[in-house]
């Protein structure tokens, strides 16, 4: 729930737009990228770990309070394997979707003749 809060402070909706169930067990969420407001990847790594779909792996309140305790001598916020495996497949999609961008043909309208 707390990670729920911080996306939504953060990026104004919620992570599970649709409430989508499956979405909400599986942790399928994504960090917007184009959005204008852009965070550090400490915090988004927070995010994950906040949002990990497992209760057993997901931080108590006092390893979050911890975290934000020693938030400046931290060089990235320590993530359980679930947070790990979370961000490594999200990055991998983003790197599919920039890839598939790339490559996209851009029609500007003139149609050749």
């Amino acid at each position: 729930m707390l990670g729920c809060v911080l996306f939504t402070l953060c990026y104004f909706v919620h992570p599970f737009i649709e409430s989508n169930k499956l979405a909400i067990s599986r942790g399928l969420f994504k960090i917007p990228t184009n959005s204008k407001y852009r965070y550090s990847d400490k915090l988004n790594d927070l995010i994950r770990h906040m949002l990990t779909p497992n209760p057993v792996h997901r931080p108590a309140i006092n390893d979050v309070l911890t975290i934000v305790r020693n938030w400046k001598q931290l060089q990235q916020v320590p993530l359980n394997s679930e947070a790990k495996a979370l961000k490594a497949e999200q990055e991998r999609k983003a790197k599919e979707m920039e890839a598939l961008d790339k490559k996209a043909v851009h029609f500007d309208g003139d149609i050749p003749i």
